[in-house]
């Protein structure tokens, strides 16, 4: 089963403290269900982060286990960049590999990913239920504001504009790309660009800077009930938006700017 060194979040399920349990007690089940078959489960802590530099040592961990192990089924790697390396290794050897994400949209193609079982969300179906919502609304005047340094919100946004270049005509759709790390990131440029053409602003990003948008935007006159802002979380229990939820009693700002998200 590969781990994640760098997930300490237990609101996410991918927690090492709640996910060794878990599966214990999944393993012990099954066990007595199947008692002529030995299960043996092994931790590797296979990545330290989500980004495409760790798809090769997740790989050269999955050779080892196969290898040298001889393990039949993986559990993981959650991350999009090494399940799209070790997905395709465990495709070539047929053997099964379940994870509880991977949402990039390259690993929905079973002509290549024969053997990957996808648990949890993607982001073609999250591309489907964002449509929808916005056809329920008829809003059709959309601007997709895209964080390009978070990879998962890179691949939302590609999903959604497939989605809707498809299925709908009617939309007019704006793209503002930034990179939240980049001293140069300016919020008010991106959401002037947007409010010239949309009403509607999905905030592709993490909820930090979603956080700084919306109090930037209150600031532009954008938090008259003329504009909504849509943001996705699938995972977390609930959205953190830090001051404009703490605040949100007494300060006229938080209140105005969190009606409107």
């Amino acid at each position: 089963m590969f781990l994640n060194r760098s997930v300490t979040d237990t609101s996410s399920g991918f927690d090492f403290k709640i996910f060794k349990p878990a599966t214990e007690i999944a393993v012990e089940k099954v066990q007595k269900m199947y008692p002529h078959i030995k299960f043996t489960t092994r931790y590797v802590g296979g990545y330290s982060s989500c980004s495409g530099r760790e798809a090769i040592p997740a790989a050269a961990i999955a050779a080892k286990e196969v290898l040298e192990h001889g393990t039949r089924a993986f559990m993981g790697p959650v991350c999009t960049f090494p399940l799209l390396t070790v997905g395709r290794m465990t495709s070539y050897w047929n053997i099964p590999i379940c994870t509880a994400s991977g949402s990039g949209g390259a690993l929905g193609d079973k002509t290549i990913f024969s053997t990957l079982i996808r648990v949890g969300y993607n982001v073609e179906t999250v591309a489907v239920a964002t449509f929808k919502l916005l056809q329920h609304f008829l809003w059709y005047h959309v601007c997709l504001m895209s964080d390009v340094s978070i990879d998962i919100e890179v691949y939302y946004r590609e999903a959604l504009q497939l989605e809707i270049f498809e299925r709908e005509n009617n939309f007019t759709t704006n793209i503002e790309l930034f990179d939240s790390r980049s001293p140069d990131f300016n919020i008010a440029k991106h959401l002037k660009g947007c409010s010239q053409v949309a009403r509607v602003l999905i905030l592709m990003t993490s909820h930090a800077v979603a956080t700084d948008i919306l109090t930037t935007a209150y600031h532009l006159g954008m938090g008259n009930g003329e504009f909504v802002f849509l943001v996705r979380e699938l995972v977390s229990k609930k959205v953190e938006l830090g001051h404009l939820q703490e605040n949100y009693d007494v300060n006229p700002e938080s209140r105005v700017t969190f009606v409107s998200f």
